[in-house]
């Protein structure tokens, strides 16, 4: 499994809060290992051809894609940005 680098940052504050937040996040990564096609396409026409899958984390979208064998985690989004212009 690879990680893509995000252009998007963030702060938390709070050490509990991050670790839970990383908590679920590592967890839904752990199940793409097995099940990779598990979360749905995104609704947008063209990232769906491109084949961006979402997995929402609390307030946070998780976007990845799925080539061949490899799941590529692309970006890491709050999820009141306006991630169609930050994808496309």
């Amino acid at each position: 499994m690879i990680f893509g680098k995000s252009k998007t940052t963030f702060k938390i504050h709070c050490k509990t809060s991050a670790d839970k937040l990383f908590s679920k996040f590592y967890k839904d990564i752990e199940l793409l290992e097995s099940f990779p096609f598990s979360f749905p396409l995104v609704r947008d026409p063209y990232l769906s051809s491109l084949g961006y899958r979402m997995i929402p984390v609390d307030n946070f979208l998780v976007f990845y894609v799925v080539k061949d064998k490899e799941v590529q985690v692309h970006r890491f989004i709050y999820g009141k940005r306006n991630y169609l212009n930050l994808l496309k």
